[in-house]
């Protein structure tokens, strides 16, 4: 008798104690929340879907969308109605000021520098953003005028230390024997383009005193306030998808041939680690525990071809 009662107290006490199944089931508020978190960080998927493409430039993209987060952000504080939200929405405001500073300022960018990382936006991810004919007049419209001119003045330095170095590259000569080729000032260009340059353009590029000879630093200069100018192409086309920045300079590096060997290393640069990390993934999946003795040639073979079998006519 005394069994029987013991069963059925817990049998009622089962029957009283929710199941997990019940436990984990969630409110309507909790449904709720999750929405909110679902639109709250969709911003940063956006961004990060931007930034870790391999199929298009990405350095130059950095600038806009860290400036579309910043101005993203602070509006998803004042959506946020319950207390732990709003906590949660700052604490991540709080870490996102601290990465990439409070705003897309470029002269912060030099100075606040951390003891393990930079922080705020690269310098060269400006540069790119002004050298990629897709992202120039977005960017422009970003910045002040001080600005403007402190990244204009950097590239135009880089630029000019870019073509010194290619000029006094050393020259092989017979018998392995190396020849440095002395920095040649270079005549000024009498073609139709020099007509329509303004009469003070002219004269800021050209000293009286050597003939008519211009320095590789005013040629730089003239070649780069023409590309400034420059209209550039569009960031999507009719479909969204990115258009290469690339075939467009392919079709005017002989104009700007100065703005390209600097454009050519910087637009090289991947925003994200996102590609590499594809490339560890896919070497993974080649190189297992049933693989364990595969050659490096051979793995190195496999990569290759999976990375470009969209090139194949598989027939």
């Amino acid at each position: 008798m005394l069994f029987r009662k013991e069963v059925l107290i817990r049998q009622r006490k089962c029957r009283a104690k929710k199941s997990t199944l019940e436990e984990l089931s969630l409110t309507s508020n909790d449904f709720s929340s999750l929405k909110f978190l679902e639109e709250a960080l969709s911003p940063f998927a956006d961004a990060q879907r931007c930034l870790e493409g391999d199929q298009y430039v990405t350095i130059s993209l950095l600038v806009i969308t860290v400036k579309r987060l910043h101005d993203a952000i602070p509006s998803l504080l004042h959506a946020a109605l319950e207390p732990d939200l709003q906590d949660l929405i700052q604490s991540l405001l709080n870490d996102f000021y601290d990465r990439w500073g409070h705003n897309v300022y470029y002269s912060s960018t030099i100075h606040r520098i951390s003891r393990d990382r930079q922080q705020g936006i690269p310098v060269y991810a400006y540069w790119a953003a002004l050298l990629d004919p897709r992202t120039k007049w977005m960017t422009v419209r970003l910045l002040l005028e001080d600005e403007k001119r402190l990244i204009w003045g950097d590239i135009r330095k880089e630029i000019v230390q870019l073509v010194e170095a290619s000029h006094a590259e050393p020259l092989p000569v017979g018998n392995d024997e190396v020849e440095v080729r002395e920095v040649q000032p270079r005549k000024k260009r009498k073609g139709a383009a020099s007509f329509l340059a303004p009469s003070s353009e002219q004269a800021a590029v050209t000293d009286p005193s050597d003939g008519g000879v211009v320095s590789v630093e005013a040629e730089v200069t003239l070649e780069l306030s023409y590309y400034e100018k420059e209209k550039g192409c569009d960031l999507y086309d009719v479909d969204g998808n990115f258009l290469y920045p690339l075939s467009w300079w392919k079709s005017n590096c002989t104009r700007f041939p100065s703005v390209w060997q600097l454009a050519q290393k910087i637009l090289s640069i991947p925003a994200t680690s996102a590609p590499s990390e594809r490339v560890f993934s896919v070497a993974s999946g080649i190189m297992n525990k049933k693989r364990a003795s595969i050659k490096s040639t051979n793995a190195e073979l496999l990569m290759f071809l999976r990375g470009n079998k969209s090139f194949i006519e598989w027939s």
